[in-house]
C-alpha cells in the first residue's frame, strides 16, 4: 500500500526538504518514521497543511546532498491519540543520485 503523491525533495549540503501529499485528513493523526539505511533515526519535526480530503507534509532532515550511498526510507503513519498503535499510510524511498 502506498498512498503518498507528489513527492518533491530538495537536498543541500546540510539537509534535505521534502514535501508530499497523502489521501487522508489531518484530522486523523498522521505521524512519521524516518530510517537510514534500515535504522530508525530521530523523527524530525513536520508541518501539514489540509488540501480538502488530502493532507501535505512538508519536513527537513539531515540528508546531505554529498551522501550518495545512505538510503533514506520515510513511512507515514496514523495513529491513535496516545501514539500507540499505528497504521502505515505508506513510504518511499529517497537517495541521492551519484552524477
Amino acid at each position: 500500500m502506498n498512498n503518498i503523491e507528489d513527492i518533491k525533495a530538495d537536498s543541500d549540503a546540510l539537509q534535505t526538504t521534502v514535501a508530499f501529499t497523502i489521501p487522508v485528513r489531518a484530522e486523523t493523526m498522521p505521524d512519521l518514521e524516518i530510517y537510514k539505511d534500515g535504522v530508525k533515526i530521530k523523527s524530525p519535526s513536520f508541518t501539514t497543511k489540509p488540501k480538502g480530503d488530502k493532507t501535505q507534509f512538508k519536513l527537513s532532515f539531515d540528508m546531505s546532498a554529498l551522501d550518495k550511498t545512505s538510503i533514506y526510507k520515510i513511512q507515514v503513519n496514523s495513529v491513535d491519540e496516545i501514539k500507540q498503535q499505528a497504521t502505515e499510510i505508506g513510504t518511499f524511498d529517497l537517495q541521492n543520485k551519484v552524477s
